[in-house]
């Protein structure tokens, strides 16, 4: 799920906040886990709770139209 959220954080962030975004980018990179990168993100500023729920909405979307989908075999 963390990936999921990371993902839909760095396609609203990318608009929304080219800033941000490099920063994400640049921290995802440095081999620190996610919760670390949004936490570092969140205490800096340079994103916000509300961007995280909107990213994490859009994560549990994903996930539960995954799992709604027919499995193959």
């Amino acid at each position: 799920m963390q990936n999921l959220l990371i993902n839909s954080l760095l396609g609203k962030l990318r608009t929304q906040n080219p800033q941000a975004y490099q920063e994400l980018v640049s921290l995802m990179n440095s081999g620190k886990s996610p919760n670390q990168v949004l936490n570092e993100l969140l205490s800096s500023g340079k994103i916000n709770q509300q961007q995280i729920n909107q990213a994490q909405q859009l994560a549990n979307q994903y996930t539960n139209g995954q799992n709604n989908k027919p499995k193959r075999f």
